[in-house]
C-alpha cells in the first residue's frame, strides 16, 4: 500500500486475480466465504477485498446482459456516436429500469 492509500493485491485462487483498491478497510486478513472445498474439506478463505468484489460485481453483469439484448449501435456511424448512444441507450434505460422496478 502506498501513503496514498492505493493497495496493489495478487490473489491466487484457481487462477491469480490482481487488483487494485483504494477502500482504506480493506485489509490483507483472510476472512471465511462460508463455504468448504468440496475435495479436502477445508474452508475456503480470501482477502475481504476479493469478498467485497465478488458481492457488488452482480449489478455490473445484469447491466451488461440486459444490454446485450437491445443494441442500440448502428453501422456506418462514427466511433464517438456509438460510444455515446451506448452510454445513452444501454447504461441509462437500464439503470432507470432497475431503479423504476425497486
Amino acid at each position: 500500500m502506498n501513503p496514498n492509500g492505493v493497495r496493489v493485491i495478487k490473489w491466487t485462487d484457481k487462477r491469480p486475480v490482481h487488483m487494485i483498491s483504494t477502500c482504506r478497510n480493506h485489509n490483507l486478513t483472510l476472512k471465511s466465504t462460508g463455504k468448504t472445498n468440496r475435495i479436502t474439506g477445508n474452508i475456503i478463505k480470501k482477502p475481504q477485498c476479493v469478498i467485497t468484489y465478488n458481492e457488488n460485481k452482480k449489478g455490473i453483469d445484469f447491466n451488461d446482459q440486459m444490454s446485450s439484448y437491445y443494441s442500440s449501435l448502428k453501422r456506418g456511424v462514427k466511433w464517438f456516436r456509438k460510444v455515446m448512444m451506448e452510454i445513452l441507450f444501454g447504461i441509462v434505460i437500464i439503470n432507470s429500469w432497475v431503479l423504476y422496478n425497486h
